[in-house]
């Protein structure tokens, strides 16, 4: 699709959520602009996990399998846009303006915003590039005891907060799930 900067949908985030969102768009026909700063909060990892047919798969193949196929099915409707966002505002018509980071203006009827979340490390020494290498952050179970137990490994340290399970460990060999 030639480069339009008025869509139907402006779609701020280029990963799993964006190009989910472009998809079900595209295929109603709705013209949109996924806008990708190229920035991943999964950067460091070599793998995703809970995206049927694609767990523990590489993210930068998702999205580029992703990419690829909503260009070959959909090219007349959608665009990418491999620039940051840096401002959004919407007129008192209800149209959406997007500013991104070369100064250009778009505008939608609509706007998604599926940037998704940054990881923001405390200030230790060493704390990032461990990130992912021997730390991790596991999503509880509602219920863990009756549904699934981690056995992990030794040499670790870990921190349960509200619903998530912080793994530290000495290698990237972190844990196994087992049924109950």
């Amino acid at each position: 699709m030639p480069s339009d900067c008025n869509v139907d949908v402006l779609i701020v985030g280029g990963g799993p959520a964006g190009l989910s969102a472009a998809l079900v768009l595209s295929r109603a026909r709705y013209k949109t602009a996924i806008f990708d700063s190229g920035v991943y909060r999964n950067a460091g990892a070599s793998h995703m996990h809970m995206f049927p047919t694609w767990d523990h798969q590489d993210p930068a193949k998702y999205r580029a399998a992703a990419r690829t196929e909503l260009s070959a099915r959909y090219s007349e409707v959608v665009q990418f846009v491999n620039i940051a966002v840096t401002k959004v505002t919407k007129s008192s018509d209800g149209i959406f303006f997007a500013v991104d980071s070369l100064g250009k203006v778009w505008s939608g009827k609509k706007l998604i915003l599926a940037s998704g979340v940054k990881s923001i490390f405390p200030n230790i020494l060493g704390y990032e590039n461990c990130w992912n290498k021997g730390m991790y952050v596991l999503p509880m179970l509602s219920k863990p005891a009756s549904r699934a137990r981690l056995t992990l490994q030794s040499n670790l340290f870990w921190v349960c907060l509200r619903d998530f399970l912080l793994v530290f460990t000495a290698s990237s060999a972190m844990a196994t799930k087992s049924e109950a």
